[in-house]
């Protein structure tokens, strides 16, 4: 608690959405400052995201992009493929000055996809038949205003999982889906550690550790006793439906 949370946690979860939704890809937390060498204006360096898109699939419904906003936040942005449309989700956007950057980074964005586009047609008629989700007149939509919105300075990066989780299950954000006293109530951080802690091949630490007797000691100590690992099965359902 109080603690901002560091990309690894982001681009973790991240991982395990990929897995859980076929549909969906999660872009790095690097991919926008990789691509903006400065988004206020409007800078930006396409060759250095290019191989990006290789990663995707041919049936991509859905790219979901978590940004780190100057080093100090978190939002997150999607690509809708069949929408076209570039929707963006920031949970402290309550002044002018936070609605101008969420424009910045949409524009950033479209830019992107329009790199793409070009990159494509340069190439064969088969190519641009396999990534043909990627053409269309795509539109920006800042959704900020249905988004639930943080109640302190810690939390963004805790707005931003859940928002990837609840869009990824198909539920449609509005300001009330959930609250930062439920976030609160409910140990959200605790639960993260958990399907982060689930999601670990802790064989492959345990061959890289120096010590097995220090990795028996962590796992005693996050799961107790052997007979205490069924309190850990709730961290397969989705993080605030339980």
């Amino acid at each position: 608690e109080g603690d901002w949370l560091c990309d690894t946690v982001i681009n973790f979860i991240g991982a395990i959405i990929q897995r859980k939704s076929p549909n969906s890809h999660v872009y790095s937390t690097h991919f926008m400052s990789t691509l903006c060498k400065d988004v206020s204006n409007q800078s930006y360096d396409y060759t250095r995201v290019a191989r990006w898109r290789k990663s995707l699939h041919d049936d991509l419904e859905f790219l979901y992009i978590p940004i780190h906003v100057n080093m100090n936040h978190w939002i997150l942005s999607r690509l809708d493929f069949s929408k076209k449309t570039i929707f963006l989700w920031n949970s402290s956007s309550t002044s002018d000055s936070s609605t101008s950057l969420n424009k910045k980074y949409l524009y950033a964005l479209k830019f992107y996809i329009s790199q793409v586009v070009k990159s494509l047609s340069a190439k064969s008629r088969r190519s641009e038949r396999k990534f043909k989700r990627w053409l269309g007149n795509w539109t920006m939509c800042d959704k900020s205003i249905e988004s639930p919105q943080q109640g302190n300075y810690d939390d963004c990066g805790i707005f931003t999982i859940l928002n990837m989780v609840l869009l990824s299950a198909g539920v449609s954000l509005n300001e009330n889906s959930y609250s930062q006293f439920e976030i609160n109530r409910r140990k959200t951080r605790i639960r993260i550690a958990q399907i982060i802690f689930e999601n670990n091949n802790w064989n492959e630490l345990k061959n890289n550790e120096g010590s097995n007797n220090d990795w028996k000691s962590y796992i005693i100590r996050m799961i107790g006793k052997e007979e205490n690992k069924n309190r850990w099965n709730f961290v397969n359902q989705t993080i605030i439906a339980i």
